[in-house]
């Protein structure tokens, strides 16, 4: 039996190698460009609301024309670019995850943008002595160049999605050596500063199961303890959500007696399994308490919601409705992010149109209104997986073409407070003076 276990996992390893080796010749990869433009340009809601049809189709006649000179993963890039022309974030490819053709190998740091600057909050163990720092440049190239170069590859409805997308993409090796940043494809100087001195060190690239399973070292020491991960989610816990870190639930609630609030996180908008529903839960651990605590403040976290399905979080908002004297002199609090996104946002818009709800946090990469509902459409040589947006939501209609939510108060993300575990967000939630 163990014989016969280890020939049929030989098999499916040489099939699933096969598959991904394989080549695609110069002409298929020109198929499935025009395969791609027609694409566009059959199912998105409006492909050239921001840009013009004639700077699209030009950009599409480029590549093909490149086509027999490019590599694999050079072409692919260019798919990403030009994937990110229609320029709102549910129309999306992303190299890394999207494709089997070529592997990405990645640099080994986690980044974040603050206010004074781009950060590594994670490292592997290794570097450790690089976790926290300042990163300046890569090969001598500025991080404000980079991020220039970096932007036409990002999907996206507004500007903070590339706050929140661009740290990721400097960790492509490939795709830093394409755009002639760094020398070598697999290797870089990456120069951090320390204590307003500069420090150097070469890192070379790895494969992304690689990159994943490392042994990571958080630049918080509160965070060196808590199971090991790299998610947002993980790297941005505060001293209230740590203990609820190691749970893995996407919605929970949370009493905070010193300033009469009940928290709520809401990670994901999707009903959780091996878990109540999340109708039963906000009946029971949101709105039972509140009913029993009238002077309790609801504070609803979904800065790092990035979507699902919006239809989820009815029972909260519905709930809010049905007690309107509950909420008549405490409006319930939203935490918004850069993260907020997708079916997320739908619902932050939801919660401030019919709700009265409070905004407060970071401006979310979400525009109030936009092209959504991502599909996804498969390339047929390729196997390429393409999302285009598909419908037009008009989540909050007074605010029109607007680039970011309507936010009752901007609050900064500061590296010297994240750093010593303040978390201004929340603190201005759970202390609000209505």
């Amino acid at each position: 039996m163990n014989l016969l276990k280890y020939i049929i996992c030989f098999i499916l390893f040489y099939v699933s190698f096969s598959l991904q080796a394989q080549k695609i010749t110069k002409n298929q990869w020109k198929e499935d460009i025009i395969e791609l433009q027609k694409l566009l340009k059959e199912k998105h809601i409006n492909l050239f609301h921001k840009t013009p049809a004639n700077l699209f189709d030009n950009e599409f006649k480029i590549l093909i024309s490149k086509v027999d000179s490019l590599q694999d993963f050079e072409i692919i890039l260019e798919i990403t670019k030009l994937v990110s022309l229609a320029k709102d974030g549910h129309t999306s490819f992303f190299p890394n995850f999207d494709q089997n053709i070529v592997h990405f190998p990645r640099y080994s740091l986690v980044l974040s943008e603050f206010e004074e600057g781009l950060f590594s909050i994670a490292m592997p163990s290794k570097l450790s002595k690089f976790s926290g720092l300042k990163l300046v440049s890569i090969d001598g190239i500025s991080i404000n160049k980079i991020r220039e170069k970096l932007i036409p590859f990002i999907p996206r409805d507004n500007d903070a999605e590339i706050t929140y997308t661009y740290p990721d993409f400097i960790t492509n090796a490939y795709l830093l050596n394409y755009l002639g940043i760094t020398k070598n494809k697999t290797k870089a100087v990456f120069c951090f500063e320390v204590e307003g001195k500069l420090s150097t060190i070469n890192i070379e690239a790895v494969s992304d199961s690689i990159f994943v399973n490392q042994d990571w070292y958080s630049a918080r020491e509160t965070l060196r303890k808590t199971a090991s991960s790299i998610h947002p989610t993980f790297l941005f816990l505060n001293n209230f959500t740590l203990d609820n870190a190691t749970k893995r639930e996407t919605y929970w609630a949370k009493v905070s007696a010193e300033s009469n609030t009940l928290f709520f996180q809401y990670l994901s908008c999707f009903d959780q399994k091996n878990r109540p529903t999340f109708l039963d839960y906000v009946r029971d651990s949101v709105f039972n308490i509140l009913e029993r605590n009238p002077k309790y403040k609801l504070v609803i976290d979904m800065r790092y919601n990035s979507g699902g399905e919006p239809m989820t979080a009815s029972p909260l908002i519905l709930g809010i409705l049905e007690r309107k004297e509950l909420f008549q002199k405490q409006k319930p609090l939203v935490l918004v992010g850069t993260r907020t996104f997708s079916a997320a946002a739908t619902n932050v818009m939801q919660l401030k149109r019919f709700c009265n709800a409070i905004l407060i946090g970071q401006n979310s990469r979400a525009k109030p209104n936009s092209p959504s509902e991502g599909r996804g459409f498969e390339l047929s040589n390729s196997k390429l997986q393409i999302s285009i947006s598909t419908e037009y939501l008009n989540r909050y209609p007074k605010a029109g073409d607007s680039q970011y939510m309507p936010m009752d108060k901007i609050i900064p993300i500061k590296f010297n407070d994240y750093i010593k575990d303040i978390d201004k967000t929340f603190d201005e939630g759970l202390y609000w003076k209505y």
